[in-house]
């Protein structure tokens, strides 16, 4: 029974590791590359709530405002400058939970956050998009949960 326990022990302690190493996951985990697409999707979207709640802020409600499109357009380069400036690895997983409760959060307390700020951040041109897609991930206090090896063989030689 020992000798039964023991590969029974070592193959479940590797197997996050080894379907990592292999592209597959097992636990639903999304990897890298498609948690910068949902987040970027989020800072898109927040930028226009952002936009509203300054808007109502100020007192002005509904309508097309002159500077709408100037924010659209801002929102759309701040999602695509995301996943240059991001630090998530593209190859890495991390967990359902804490990228979609990521993408959530900037859609909410990111887009509250940034819609009350807008009045006091210095007006900053060409650099807005760059500005928002990191100062949104941060309001919203985005920690992602990085998956994967509960055992890692370290890199010895460089080929």
């Amino acid at each position: 029974m020992k000798r039964l326990i023991s590969p029974i022990f070592l193959l479940l302690l590797t197997n996050c590791f080894v379907l990592n190493e292999a592209g597959l996951n097992a636990n639903n985990d999304i990897r890298g590359s498609e948690a910068k697409k949902l987040i970027s999707t989020a800072i898109r979207d927040a930028e226009i709530s952002a936009l509203n709640i300054y808007l109502a802020n100020n007192g002005m409600s509904g309508g097309i405002t002159a500077i709408t499109p100037l924010v659209v357009i801002n929102g759309l380069l701040a999602e695509k400058l995301y996943p240059y400036v991001s630090k998530i690895e593209d190859g890495s997983f991390y967990t359902n939970i804490s990228v979609l409760q990521c993408a959530e959060d900037i859609k909410s307390k990111g887009a509250i956050s940034l819609g009350l700020a807008y009045s006091e951040l210095p007006a900053s041109g060409l650099g807005g998009p760059l500005r928002d897609s990191v100062l949104l991930p941060e309001f919203a206090s985005c920690n992602l949960e990085k998956t994967g090896s509960l055992l890692g063989i370290p890199k010895v030689i460089d080929l």
